[in-house]
């Protein structure tokens, strides 16, 4: 394996993920934890990656006009990875129909349970939205007098500890850096909105996907091949955040 480049691919995969391709992100995530002493089933893995990126080659965000205000998903897969037991926060930011800002992260310290670690989740699509809106409002892109942000999340505990904080057993020892989500929300800044799991986006950056539930996921997202970007506009709906559209039929393996 010492002969391998095996670190020179995760680089190379990382400025992919970070740039155009955040559908392989989760994957660029797990596989750099192991850049210090990588195995033969990870030189495995990032090989099946650029298999499936030979496949969807001409893949990208498209971008389009849709009348809709900035928008986030934001998701955890809690206790994922099986070595330390931490989990994976993901976080998309929606403008223009297409993804502008992703991360598939791995949480700093161990969530001693599923509300815990999408309520860290929320806490980074929280620092993200402040960050985007900073620079939104420097271009004179939003005003501070824009209504709320919407965030989308599927965890309702999460949800109703960051609208209605009650201290108890359970979370009095979570970090108090988290709780600036609970002041974003009674600033009016953002608005947090329960989402379904088979309607987040952001689940795409937390853990493997099944084929069909990737190919809905790039749908949704607006990452199409060169046949999809040739289609005309598709009608959006300004209430609900996701567009509607076939898939464009490229191999997904």
């Amino acid at each position: 394996m010492a002969r391998l480049p095996y670190r020179q691919l995760i680089g190379v995969l990382s400025y992919l993920a970070h740039t155009t391709r955040s559908d392989i992100a989760n994957a660029v995530c797990i596989l750099s934890q192991h850049c210090a002493n990588p195995g033969l089933r990870h030189w495995t893995a990032a090989k099946r990656v650029l298999r499936y990126l030979k496949g969807t080659l001409d893949f990208g965000p498209v971008y389009r006009r849709t009348g809709q205000a900035i928008h986030f998903y934001c998701d955890a897969s809690h206790a994922s990875d099986a070595s330390d037991r931490r989990s994976v926060s993901g976080v998309y930011a929606i403008l223009a129909g297409a993804p502008v800002v992703w991360h598939s992260v791995k949480q700093k310290t161990v969530s001693l349970s599923s509300m815990e670690s999408e309520y860290k989740s929320l806490s980074l699509t929280v620092r993200e939205e402040m960050w985007i809106r900073n620079i939104l409002t420097e271009v004179q892109f939003m005003t501070p007098e824009d209504p709320p942000v919407k965030i989308f999340c599927d965890s309702r505990p999460a949800l109703d500890h960051a609208e209605n904080y009650i201290e108890n057993s359970r979370t009095r020892h979570l970090e108090i850096a988290h709780h600036f989500v609970r002041e974003r929300v009674e600033a009016d800044k953002i608005k947090l909105q329960y989402i379904s799991t088979n309607e987040n986006l952001a689940d795409l950056l937390t853990k493997p996907l099944s084929g069909t539930k990737l190919r809905v996921a790039l749908n949704k997202l607006f990452i199409l091949g060169y046949q999809g970007r040739c289609e005309q506009e598709r009608p959006v709906d300004k209430e609900y955040p996701q567009a509607e559209g076939e898939f464009d039929g490229s191999p997904i393996n």
